[in-house]
C-alpha cells in the first residue's frame, strides 16, 4: 500500500481519487472523516441483522473478536 500511496501522491492528479488515502491525509491534516473503517468521528451507523439484532458495522469486526456481538457494538 505504501508504494501505491507514493505513486498516487506524486501523480497529484485530482481525477484519480483513492478515498482511503484521501481520508487518511485529511485526518493527518486535522480534518474529520466520516468513514467507519478509519475513525476520526462517530459515523452514527448500526447494522440491523436478519435476526433483528443491532450491531456495529463490519469494519468493527477487525478490531476485536465478538465486538459486533455486543449490544450496539461500540457505536
Amino acid at each position: 500500500m505504501i508504494n501505491l500511496f507514493d505513486i498516487w501522491w506524486k501523480k497529484d492528479d485530482p481525477t484519480i481519487d483513492i478515498r482511503f488515502f484521501r481520508n487518511i491525509v485529511h485526518l493527518i491534516l486535522g480534518a474529520t472523516s466520516s468513514t467507519d473503517y478509519i475513525g476520526g468521528t462517530q459515523v452514527g451507523i448500526v447494522v440491523i441483522e436478519t435476526d433483528g439484532s443491532i450491531q456495529g458495522t463490519d469494519a468493527l469486526r477487525a478490531c476485536e473478536n465478538g465486538l459486533t456481538d455486543r449490544q450496539y457494538g461500540c457505536v
